[in-house]
């Protein structure tokens, strides 16, 4: 996958897509953002959203393949935690032409996951089953807005 001082390629942007396209991964991934830079181990994983061991393994090596979890070890188990600057790097290329061709301007920094020596509060989300349809509580920016405001055209 891209480092931070690139784009991400096109073929790069659909592999990270697909990746996410399956119910299991999404809910993952989600999970992993949620836990921030420190990861979770794959049985906590597992566990949390009651996947079979096997199923989750499978699942885990499509989004590393994606580049959107970093794989490491920890004594005798493995930890996986999101890939920000992949993560960050595809919002970037889904919202590089957004607003018809205005610049946009961003209220927030658009990083997600600011260095480890800020502390950060984590977000309160109800976990549910992969699979699960009901609609979860507490979730933030459930329906909140994407954070990108138009700014208007300039007379040349």
């Amino acid at each position: 996958m891209a480092d931070t001082s690139t784009t991400m390629t096109h073929t790069d942007v659909v592999k990270a897509l697909a990746a996410l396209a399956h119910d299991a991964r999404l809910a993952v991934f989600k999970l992993l953002v949620q836990a921030g830079p420190d990861g979770l181990a794959a049985g906590v994983l597992a566990e949390q959203l009651a996947l079979a061991p096997s199923a989750l393994s499978f699942h885990l090596k499509e989004l590393t393949h994606a580049g959107l979890l970093v794989q490491r070890p920890d004594g005798r188990k493995l930890m996986y935690s999101a890939h920000f600057n992949t993560m960050n790097q595809l919002l970037g290329h889904l919202t590089e032409n957004c607003c018809q061709g205005v610049p946009c301007a961003v209220d927030t920094q658009p990083v997600c996951c600011p260095p480890q020596s800020q502390p950060t509060p984590k977000p309160q989300m109800q976990l549910q089953s992969v699979g699960d349809t009901r609609p979860t509580t507490g979730t933030a920016g459930a329906t909140g807005t994407t954070g990108i405001t138009p700014q208007p055209k300039v007379p040349a």
